[in-house]
């Protein structure tokens, strides 16, 4: 495996892992959101005890007070359906909330990568194939290596330029050609014996 290609194929695991690692936050969260709806399902028990309760409160006659007391537990009867209610609706909003909660936690972070990395490397392939193909149909021409040594030449840092012989602006020499043109192969994950 060509030097070039590591760091290129680790930058592919870096972007594989944030994804994963969001994918699998964002399952999390919508598995404790989730979770909420067994607390809703509890207060939905406790709302049915407490309409019970206000129910059985209606039945008891109790000369002189037994209208209090139907009042009374037609109020709390109400407190028990009201309750009950609203416990089902907030079950229904977890769990309709944990899957939103929870793509949105894996999508978000995720797709800010994605979005600008995976056509940068589409782009990065198509140019290795066409590299290849370059080579595979012209690859014994030396003007070749002269236009790849050019290339690589125009992409290079300053200080870069500095390291080579003469004037960075001078024609390069035959060395200094296989050398550019050699590392302008292994940008791309290509060796001499591709050709």
């Amino acid at each position: 495996m060509p030097f070039r290609r590591v760091p290129l194929l680790a930058v592919d695991a870096l972007v594989a892992l944030w994804v994963v690692a969001w994918v699998i936050i964002g399952l999390r969260v919508g598995d404790e959101v989730d979770g909420l709806q067994d607390l809703g399902a509890s207060v939905a028990q406790t709302g049915a005890a407490v309409e019970r309760t206000g129910g059985a409160l209606t039945e008891i006659d109790v000369p002189f007070v037994g209208g209090q007391f139907r009042e009374v537990g037609e109020g709390v009867a109400e407190t028990g359906r009201s309750t009950r209610r609203s416990a089902a609706q907030a079950q229904d909003s977890a769990g309709a909330l944990s899957g939103l909660l929870g793509a949105a936690i894996a999508f978000i972070p995720a797709s800010a990568l994605l979005i600008p990395y995976v056509p940068l490397r589409i782009a990065r392939i198509r140019e290795r194939r066409a590299l290849a193909t370059l080579e595979r149909r012209h690859g014994e021409d030396p003007q070749l290596d002269r236009l790849l040594a050019e290339r690589a030449r125009t992409r290079m840092s300053y200080q870069r330029l500095q390291s080579l012989d003469g004037p960075p602006w001078a024609a390069l020499g035959d060395a200094e050609v296989r050398r550019l043109a050699q590392a302008e192969r292994e940008r791309f994950g290509l060796h001499g014996g591709d050709r």
